[in-house]
């Protein structure tokens, strides 16, 4: 990893600034939940996630799926379709999920979910934000706007490669590029003052969304190198 300390300073600033629409969803109200900011969003699904109660956990669900699609047209019916599923499989693999820590393992992570087969977390980008809610320290987000690193300007990084259709799916190519993502997000977080590795993924998030892909995309190759 050979950053500079510029660039060090421009993921620290940018990690900072990270914000995005701070709503989950009540069952009970039927209505969204407003939190003051990430650590309240975050707190309010993890607890969900791993209750054990499968009444908790559809709703941990569809609040990840809420939260995701922001202020989408269409995010209240993907919502809708997770908490009419069966989580009994996912209320199981939340508990074990967390333990399986290593990198090398997060590809299986990501297919034990993949296989319960559930509405609209089937695929990369959700599949990994189930994993970042269940456990920010070590799990980060991989979904389109990330990939967009992989083509700016001819720059090769590890986005580069990942194979992109209308979303990212779970292959074993994809996943071996997700392991790569994780463990470079752990590995830089220190250098940039942070604990968690989804403060690095959040770091690059904001750099391209205030219309930096192309700086993003280079410090990106330049931590891999």
């Amino acid at each position: 990893m050979s950053l500079s300390e510029q660039e060090l300073s421009i993921l620290s600033n940018a990690a900072d600034r990270y914000s995005y629409p701070g709503f989950t969803w009540s069952v009970e109200r039927n209505a969204p939940v407003q939190h003051a900011n990430m650590t309240g969003v975050e707190q309010y699904i993890r607890e969900r996630l791993i209750s054990g109660d499968p009444a908790k956990v559809r709703e941990g669900l569809a609040s990840v799926v809420h939260w995701g699609h922001g202020n989408a047209g269409y995010q209240g019916v993907r919502r809708d379709r997770v908490l009419a599923i069966n989580v009994a499989g996912f209320v199981q693999a939340a508990l074990v999920l967390p333990e399986l820590g290593v990198a090398p393992l997060c590809a299986q992570q990501l297919t034990a979910i993949k296989r319960l087969r559930l509405p609209e977390l089937s695929q990369m980008p959700f599949v990994s934000k189930v994993l970042m809610f269940l456990d920010p320290e070590r799990y980060v987000v991989l979904d389109n706007k990330l990939a967009q690193m992989g083509t700016q300007n001819g720059i090769v990084n590890m986005m580069s490669g990942l194979v992109v259709e209308t979303t990212i799916r779970i292959s074993l190519h994809n996943h071996a590029i997700y392991c790569r993502w994780v463990q470079l997000c752990r590995d830089l977080a220190p250098s940039i003052g942070k604990q968690r590795a989804v403060d690095v993924e959040r770091a690059f998030f904001v750099l391209i969304s205030e219309g930096h892909a192309v700086e993003a995309a280079a410090i990106l190759a330049h931590a891999e190198a």
